[in-house]
């Protein structure tokens, strides 16, 4: 049964901390770490050049692509674990409290397949209705092939306006500039900083998916008394 409430999370950097790589670099780099000394070097060159934002628009898609014909759904299983173990299990409790007041999404440029890995990890599948970004389909022994759901930031916007249209409030969760169109479609916008940095970004800012969690929570709790008191003082 719908709820009232949605919320729309992002995956690399939101659901969990990126320390140093985040989960499509360490695809890559796991699918050619038995292909020969000169694959892996190309390898880490593409992955040091998008960990520095050089790569231009659809250029990480395209390479992404080169490097998934290698790829196995162990490496999945293996990177999800990788991730899973970057953050506390204990960050998920009000998720899972936040779950009973909202219908909870996953919109990102990630890929599907790891995040429903990493949520399989943690017990945490059950909590989300939907889940969109890169699907890799292994249909045939040969390479799989990429269905692009989610090819860029605009389109994750385009999704949650679509999504949101069934519910009465929409809140969006995510870490960065790849983001920003997404959060901007939401009645509430916010950013969850694991680093600390505290970048400068028009939305309320959080040092971790717990302190996020509460803090919707309590936004949903006070929402139907906070939009009566508001549309009086417009009025």
């Amino acid at each position: 049964m719908r709820k009232e409430n949605l919320i729309a999370f992002d995956f690399d950097g939101t659901l969990y901390p990126i320390k140093f790589h985040d989960s499509e670099q360490l695809l890559i780099l796991a699918s050619v770490h038995d292909k020969g000394c000169l694959k892996r070097m190309i390898a880490k060159r593409v992955v040091q050049k998008d960990m520095q934002g050089k790569m231009i628009h659809g250029e990480f898609n395209r390479r992404f692509s080169q490097y998934m014909k290698y790829v196995t759904p162990n490496m999945i299983q293996e990177v999800a674990t990788a991730v899973a173990k970057k953050v506390a299990p204990s960050q998920f409790d009000p998720l899972r409290t936040l779950s009973d007041y909202a219908d909870l999404a996953i919109i990102s440029c990630g890929t599907e397949n790891l995040i429903h890995a990493f949520l399989e990890q943690l017990n945490l599948s059950n909590l989300f209705i939907f889940i969109q970004g890169k699907e890799l389909l292994f249909e045939t022994k040969v390479a799989p092939s990429i269905h692009m759901h989610v090819e860029s930031p605009l389109k994750k916007q385009t999704i949650l306006a679509e999504l949101k249209k069934d519910y009465t409030r929409c809140i969006a969760l995510g870490d960065g500039p790849t983001d920003l169109f997404m959060l901007s479609e939401a009645d509430l916008g916010l950013i969850i900083d694991w680093t600390g940095k505290s970048s400068h970004y028009p939305y309320k800012q959080f040092p971790d998916l717990a302190s996020a969690c509460q803090h919707c929570l309590s936004y949903l709790q006070s929402a139907p008394e906070a939009f009566a008191i508001h549309t009086l003082t417009d009025q």
